[in-house]
């Protein structure tokens, strides 16, 4: 499995637990208190494609962060930072008006901003 990035190329030979890449933020985070209390802090990365053929040359990966910690680094950043994110990827089921849905995204362990 290959994660790169604009500036950073690091190749992972398996995707198992707990992986770290450096990417930049692409769009605005925004904070939740869901109904139980818990509070989550959503965000999005770039990630490029390695196949330079590919029509589309990026993808957005959803990340979430649920601890205390990397909820308010990333509350310090903005978009366009870049930053190191250290989790694991997470499929997320729930139920909506158009019936269950699902999602991956990255659940954050850790994150450090990347002068």
């Amino acid at each position: 499995f290959f994660f790169s990035s604009r500036r950073r190329h690091t190749r992972y030979p398996l995707v198992t637990g707990v992986q770290t890449c450096a990417l930049p933020i692409l769009s605005g985070v925004t904070e939740v208190v869901l109904p139980s209390g818990d509070e989550v802090v959503s965000f999005r990365v770039v990630v490029d494609r390695t196949d330079r053929a590919a029509r589309t040359k990026v993808d957005a990966v959803e990340c979430s962060a649920w601890l205390a910690s990397p909820r308010k680094r990333v509350l310090a950043t903005s978009e366009g930072d870049w930053i190191e994110v250290t989790g694991e990827l997470r499929r997320r089921f729930w139920r909506g008006d158009a019936g269950a849905r699902s999602r991956v995204e990255v659940e954050v362990r850790t994150v450090r901003r990347i002068p």
